[in-house]
């Protein structure tokens, strides 16, 4: 996989649909129109802060799944009470817990996603370490699904969940990440109402809806839902 695509790709896992806003509605429901990018972006100093946080964030999510390393997402993310998860990442969080913190909010649900990424990451080493052992280029279900996994898969009749692919390393550093994702993102509009502003981009792959929030005169991103396919 090329270096690019493995980045974009990077980015595309933790960009699920969170719960939007309406820019031209007194930023107060989910729609999404043409007329939200007619809004342009301002020339301000608060209006690029609020573009290099959407970039940052791309960075430590590039650097998340490189390392595992979740520490520094607080710096950028942020779990919002008026920024509900959708019931897509709620439900993967039950998936994943077992239930859904009540605070539980974007912060909450990025850092579940590079979690449950490691844990699959480690279980892809380990089952094709069992595969090449036994000489195998290929994975068995017994590879990467506990025996008891197994059997409870196969008593509710569900399909076999697809074997875990071979973990592909980017070559690119995380400045180099920084600066090419820059150059691949276009923003269409910058839309500030307070300590809470909406951005429409698109990332090469989809067009985006962000919500961020500002605290104590820093913003992070609270939520990020795809509102079509990429313009480019």
């Amino acid at each position: 996989m090329g270096k690019h695509k493995f980045a974009l790709l990077v980015g595309l896992v933790i960009l699920i649909a969170m719960g939007g806003v309406v820019l031209l509605r007194g930023l107060g429901s989910n729609n999404f129109t043409d007329e939200a990018i007619a809004a342009g972006i301002p020339d301000t100093e608060e209006a690029r802060e609020i573009q290099a946080t959407i970039v940052e964030a791309y960075k430590l999510y590039y650097i998340a799944g490189q390392t595992y390393d979740v520490s520094q997402f607080p710096s950028v993310l942020a779990n919002d009470p008026d920024v509900p998860l959708t019931r897509d990442q709620r439900e993967r969080l039950r998936d994943w817990f077992g239930t859904v913190p009540n605070d539980a909010g974007y912060l909450t649900y990025v850092t579940a996603c590079y979690t449950n990424a490691e844990r699959w990451d480690r279980i892809s080493e380990e089952a094709w370490g069992k595969a090449m052992a036994a000489g195998r280029d290929h994975l068995l279900p017994e590879d990467y699904l506990t025996p008891e996994e197994l059997r409870e898969i196969q008593e509710a009749n569900r399909p076999i969940p697809p074997p875990p692919g071979r973990r592909s390393p980017s070559s690119m550093s995380a400045e180099e990440y920084a600066e090419w994702k820059w150059q691949n993102t276009r923003f269409d509009s910058v839309v500030i109402n307070g300590d809470r502003a909406i951005v429409i981009f698109d990332d090469h792959l989809d067009l985006n809806e962000a919500t961020l929030v500002r605290h104590a005169g820093k913003w992070y991103l609270a939520g990020v839902e795809r509102v079509g396919a990429s313009r480019w």
